[in-house]
């Protein structure tokens, strides 16, 4: 008997013993197609930017390990119709394609704008999008403490009411900025007097959706659109993190700011949030980045914004 139970326990050593580093690896070769590398672009305009941005790269394989180029010699303009409205120069710090003065550059709602880029041995790229509608807050408020997020942590609950258009399809975007001051104090070493500096912040907070409408966009905003209120007054309730930001402040101004935005600003951000949630979960399923980019790869939209001033 003894000898019978040594044989059950050499065996499986002997088993495993025997078997090289390659034992429990399965090395399958796949044939990656070549890639043909083409001009990438990303820019984002809203009407209340001071500036319109353009990032104009190259695309790279799957299986590439070369840097991405960023383009200095690319023509890149915004177009109405057969007119160019808007000539991008290239910042050598930003690494992105420029337009400074967009205050002087009113995009108008319902108006086709086309973005082309041309770089030199590259197929010409371009993407047309129709600037949306404006949609106004009627009101908005914060309810501090009120909510309650999905961890189950005490959150702020922010609530805004407008009217969305019933003849058309609409994707909103929201998001809230912060506004806050406070008294440096300094000694200046020249003079030795006392300097009191009144420093101002301006940021954004994060914002998630409370309930089934909304989604979490990849910049900390709530994206949603109207097909369950289509045509009709609608309150949203997104939960935020205020309470932190602004306890022992004064004083602090809080703004609502809603986007009608094109339907690919929605689907890209979307897309790009589920991407980044599944960036090294070797369970989630291969997520594709939306994109509208003809004759290359990536993405152009447009927003028209609205604000309102919350008191607290």
């Amino acid at each position: 008997m003894k000898m019978k139970n040594l044989i059950y326990i050499l065996l499986p050593l002997f088993i495993f013993s025997s078997c090289d580093e390659d034992f429990f690896t399965t090395v399958i070769q796949v044939d990656a197609e070549k890639h043909e590398s083409l001009v990438t672009l990303n820019g984002h305009f809203t009407d209340l930017n001071n500036s319109y941005q353009v990032l104009v790269s190259n695309s790279l394989g799957i299986i590439d390990t070369a840097n991405y180029t960023f383009f200095e010699d690319a023509t890149v303009g915004l177009f109405e119709g057969n007119n160019l409205i808007a000539d991008f120069g290239f910042n050598p710090e930003s690494k992105l394609y420029e337009f400074q003065d967009a205050a002087s550059l009113p995009l108008m709602s319902g108006t086709d704008y086309t973005l082309k880029v041309d770089v030199p041995e590259y197929p010409s790229v371009e993407v047309t999008q129709k600037m949306p509608s404006e949609v106004e807050i009627s009101s908005a408020e914060i309810d501090l403490g009120g909510g309650v997020d999905q961890y189950g942590e005490q959150s702020d609950v922010l609530t805004i009411t407008f009217e969305d258009n019933g003849a058309t399809e609409d994707y909103y975007e929201l998001e809230v900025e912060v506004e806050n001051s406070y008294v440096d104090m300094y000694v200046d070493p020249d003079t030795g007097e006392i300097i009191n500096d009144t420093v101002v912040n301006i940021f954004s907070t994060y914002l998630e959706p409370d309930g089934l409408t909304g989604e979490r966009g990849y910049r900390g905003t709530v994206l949603f659109n109207d097909k369950v209120f289509n045509g009709k007054e609608f309150s949203l309730r997104a939960l935020g993190y205020l309470s932190y930001i602004i306890d022992g402040q004064e004083p602090v101004k809080i703004t609502a700011k809603l986007s009608s935005i094109t339907a690919d600003r929605y689907f890209y951000q979307v897309s790009y949030g589920k991407f980044n949630e599944a960036d090294g979960n070797p369970f989630a399923e291969p997520v594709i980045i939306h994109e509208n980019v003809t004759n290359g790869h990536g993405v152009f939209t447009l927003g028209k914004q609205s604000t309102f001033e919350i008191e607290l």
